[in-house]
């Protein structure tokens, strides 16, 4: 089974969390295995996710204006979670997360 890992920087609901909160569960339903990062926000998006049985993961360091010494910090916990879930996809759905991942 594929997995595939979204990372995204706020877990509060937008455009970007809107369109992981609805191709997750459809990724899920075809047989993958998803799951969702994000950094901080109300966790709306992880509240949202978890109803449909998508496994979400907590980014304490990513930040939507990080500093520098945030930015790395921030690289550090995405690259653990990296290697901790190996996963086949990884799609960055926001900036700062794209520019981190």
């Amino acid at each position: 089974m594929k997995k595939i890992l979204f990372i995204v920087t706020q877990s509060e609901f937008g455009g970007a969390q809107r369109y992981i909160s609805l191709v997750a569960p459809f990724l899920q339903s075809e047989g993958y295995d998803v799951l969702v990062a994000a950094g901080e926000g109300d966790n709306q998006l992880f509240k949202k996710l978890r109803e449909t049985g998508v496994s979400c993961h907590p980014l304490k360091k990513l930040k939507r204006i990080p500093g520098p010494v945030k930015i790395f910090r921030a690289i550090f916990e995405i690259v653990q979670l990296l290697k901790k879930e190996k996963p086949d996809v990884l799609f960055l759905c926001s900036t700062t997360a794209g520019f981190l991942g």
